[in-house]
């Protein structure tokens, strides 16, 4: 989503937006929030390494 219409960081920074949108060039526009199939995967691969953390002396982190 496009507005077209520059906006100041400043604007951006203390307008709140929904759905999240991303600031890009004094634009805001939608902010993709991915696929179900990239999804999977995140979820897939943090479970294999959560699986050996200890195993591997290891520490998952989210920010």
């Amino acid at each position: 989503m496009r507005t077209g219409e520059l906006i100041s960081m400043r604007e951006y920074l203390s307008t709140s937006y929904d759905p999240d949108c991303d600031y890009v060039d004094g634009v805001v526009v939608e902010r993709n929030v991915g696929e179900f199939d990239h999804s999977r995967l995140h979820m897939v691969i943090s479970a294999y390494f959560y699986e050996r953390r200890k195993k591997w002396g290891i520490a998952l982190f989210e920010d």
